[in-house]
């Protein structure tokens, strides 16, 4: 006799759970088909990423940005996975915030196309998309992660306390 807690049974015969269940054809499926992509970057990959490039252009233009960000230590090479051209090395030390062409890099952050456009509008929070496979990175990334917030306030600023609401 089974207990309702007993793991298996006595013989095959005495579970009912064996019973096979022919797979269904005519069932939508979960997800949308995807599209082959071929060599070609989404749409909007190239807006987005200029639109970072601009954003870092003024964060390093802003002495109180430039300052927050050079407090990471380490040289960081940014670049979008859809685009394995376009990348930039932030120089966040010794009490500067640069952007490079090239050159070697503590650190490598490699992000999404709508990722790099969230990071544009100070919107993508990095952990979670490291966190969830989203973004890829090599070497020392926390101590840039610290600091990104700063950059990011620069462009969407933190509502400030009791202010989260409309005049009436």
């Amino acid at each position: 006799m089974k207990t309702p807690f007993s793991f298996g049974s006595s013989s095959p015969a005495d579970d009912d759970r064996t019973a096979a269940v022919a797979p269904t054809t005519d069932r939508p499926t979960d997800r949308p088909a995807r599209a082959p992509r071929g060599d070609r970057p989404p749409s909007g990959a190239q807006d987005a990423w200029e639109s970072l490039m601009r954003v870092l252009e003024d964060a390093a233009a802003d002495p109180a940005v430039a300052h927050g960000m050079s407090r990471a230590g380490v040289r960081v090479r940014l670049y979008a996975l859809d685009l394995p051209e376009e990348a930039v090395v932030l120089e966040c030390q010794n009490d500067r915030f640069e952007l490079l062409e090239d050159g070697p890099a503590d650190t490598e952050l490699g992000l999404a196309t709508e990722d790099v456009a969230r990071l544009a509008e100070g919107k993508l929070r990095t952990a979670m998309a490291i966190a969830t496979g989203r973004a890829t990175y090599r070497g020392p990334i926390r101590q840039f992660l610290r600091v990104l917030p700063v950059m990011q306030a620069m462009v969407n600023p933190p509502v400030e306390m009791g202010t989260n609401h409309e005049e009436i």
